[in-house]
C-alpha cells in the first residue's frame, strides 16, 4: 500500500433498515473492458485447493451463465463441488469467510444476498445455524465480460467446520456471523456503519469511520481477542469518497481508542469500489486476527515506518499488504501501464514474502486488483509470468476490477498469502 501522507492509504431476511436503503437503488454501470469478451470462463479453479494455517483457499469463482441470479447458483455450486472434490465432506458448509462481488448496476445486492444464502443453505443446511462471515461489494467488472457475480472464500479443512467458534450478531444480518474462529485465527464479518438495532446510518465519513472502528473493537473483543491481535485488514472505500482521507481517519480513530496499537501493526489493503450493500455506505472493512500471542507475529515494517506492516508471518501464514509499483526512495519513476506495473508488483510481492521468512514458491493465494479500463486477463498473465520467474508455483488467484487504488497513477496492486512452512505438503 502507498502511504503518501504518512498514514495508511489505504438477512432471517435482511433487516428492514438495510432493505429500505437498498430498495430502488439506481446505480451506474462500470466501464467496459477491452478484449474481455475473449477471456476464458472461470467458474471453477484451474488448480487444486491450497491450504495454509489450517485454512483452505481456492481461487475465485466467477459466473458465466446467461442471467445474473443463475450465476449466483453457478458460483455457489462450483465452490461446493470444488471443496467436496478436495475431500471436504461438508462442501460449502465448511465455508468460513466469503466475499461476494457484484458487477455494478447488473443486479440488486439484496437479491444476490438472498439467493446466495438460499442456495448455500440448500447445499449445506448446517449454514443456517453455523453461518460464515461475509462481505458484499459492487465492482466495475471481471476478467470475463459475461460475469456479473463472483465469489472468494476461505474454508475449513475436512472435519474442522463443526469445531469452529462462532459469534452471531445480536442485531444485524442473521445469514452471516459476526465472527468465526479456528484454533488459530479469527475472521470478522464485513463491518460498516449501519446501526442495525435502531435502523440508522450516520451521514458523514468521519462518523462512519468511527462507527466502523467501534465495531471492529467490539467484534474482536466478543471473539476473545483484542485489536492488537489483528494481523490483516481490508478497507473498501466507496467511489466518490477520498480514499486517503478514509485511511487517515481509520488509523486516527483506531489509535485514539488503542494508543498501544502502534506496536502491533497489521498488513492492510485499500481499494476503491463502486459501493457495498447499501448506497450510503462509504466504507466497509473486514479483518483477520490471531488467537495466539500477538508478540509472536513477525511483522516486517515499511521504511520509513508506517501504520501498517509490509508483511506479517503468524500461525503458519505469511501475509502481505497490498503491494503496488509506486516508486520507492532511490528508484527511478514508476512504469506506466498495468502490465508493466504488474511485473514490478510481482517482484515486490516476492521480496515482501522473503523478508517475512516466506517464499514465492510457497505462495498459496493472490488477490490481484486491477484498475477499471484495463485488460484484466492480460494484466493477470503478465503478473503470473513475473511471479513464476520468482519461483511461484501456480497459486490460487482472484482477479477483480476496482474503480481506483490509493494513488491515481496506480493501475494494479496485489495482496498475497503464503505458507510459512516450506516443508508443508503442496
Amino acid at each position: 500500500m502507498r502511504k503518501t501522507s504518512g498514514l495508511v492509504s489505504h438477512r432471517r431476511r435482511m433487516p428492514a433498515a438495510l432493505a429500505l436503503l437498498l430498495a430502488g437503488t439506481a446505480v451506474a454501470v462500470g466501464p467496459a473492458f477491452a478484449n474481455a469478451a475473449a477471456a476464458a470462463a472461470q467458474s471453477t479453479p484451474a488448480h487444486p485447493l491450497r491450504s495454509a494455517g489450517g485454512v483452505l483457499l481456492p481461487g475465485g469463482f466467477f459466473g458465466t451463465h446467461a442471467t445474473g441470479l443463475d450465476q449466483v447458483d453457478e458460483i455457489v455450486e462450483a465452490a461446493d463441488r470444488a471443496l467436496r472434490g478436495a475431500g471436504v465432506r461438508a462442501g460449502i458448509g465448511a465455508m468460513m469467510q466469503h466475499t461476494i462481488y457484484v458487477k455494478n448496476g447488473a443486479l440488486n445486492p439484496l437479491d444476490v444476498l438472498n439467493r446466495f444464502h438460499a442456495v448455500a443453505r440448500r447445499l449445506a443446511p448446517s449454514l443456517k445455524a453455523q453461518p460464515s462471515v461475509g462481505t458484499i461489494l459492487r465492482v466495475p467488472g471481471f476478467e470475463n465480460a459475461r460475469t456479473v457475480v463472483g465469489l472468494d472464500l476461505a474454508a475449513a479443512p475436512d472435519g474442522a467446520a463443526s469445531g469452529l467458534a462462532r459469534v452471531l450478531f445480536k442485531f444485524g444480518p442473521q445469514e452471516i456471523g459476526q465472527s468465526i474462529a479456528t484454533d488459530r485465527l479469527v475472521f470478522s464479518a464485513g463491518l460498516e456503519a449501519m446501526d442495525f438495532e435502531h435502523g440508522t446510518l450516520v451521514p458523514t465519513i468521519e462518523q462512519q469511520v468511527d462507527v466502523v472502528t467501534d465495531k471492529l473493537v467490539h467484534t474482536l473483543k466478543d471473539a476473545g481477542v483484542s485489536v492488537d491481535h489483528m494481523v490483516s485488514h481490508n478497507l473498501y472505500v466507496a467511489k466518490g469518497t477520498d480514499p486517503l482521507k478514509v485511511a487517515q481517519l481509520f488509523q486516527a480513530s483506531l489509535h485514539a481508542k488503542l494508543p498501544e496499537l502502534a506496536a502491533a501493526q497489521s498488513v492492510g489493503t485499500l481499494v476503491v469500489v463502486d459501493g457495498m450493500a447499501a448506497p450510503d455506505f462509504m466504507l466497509e472493512m473486514d479483518a483477520l486476527a490471531t488467537r495466539g500471542d500477538p508478540a509472536s507475529a513477525r511483522r516486517i515494517p515499511y521504511e520509513p515506518a508506517l501504520p501498517v506492516s509490509k508483511a506479517v508471518a503468524v500461525d503458519g501464514l505469511v501475509l502481505t499488504s497490498s503491494i503496488d509499483a509506486l516508486s520507492q526512495p532511490g528508484e527511478s519513476s514508476m512504469p506506466k501501464g498495468a502490465k508493466a506495473q504488474a511485473v514490478v508488483v510481482a517482484r515486490r510481492v516476492a521480496e515482501a514474502l522473503k523478508a517475512a521468512g516466506g517464499s514465492a514458491s510457497n505462495l498459496i493465494k493472490i488477490k490481484l486488483y486491477v484498475k477499471a479500463g484495463n485488460d484484466l486477463p492480460a494484466v493477470r498473465a503478465a503478473f503470473a509470468a513475473a511471479l513464476r520467474a520468482h519461483g511461484a508455483r501456480n497459486p490460487a488467484f482472484t482477479v477483480i476490477a476496482v474503480e481506483a487504488l490509493e494513488d491515481p497513477a496506480l493501475e494494479c496492486a496485489a495482496a498475497a498469502l503464503a505458507d510459512a512452512n516450506p516443508a508443508s505438503p503442496r
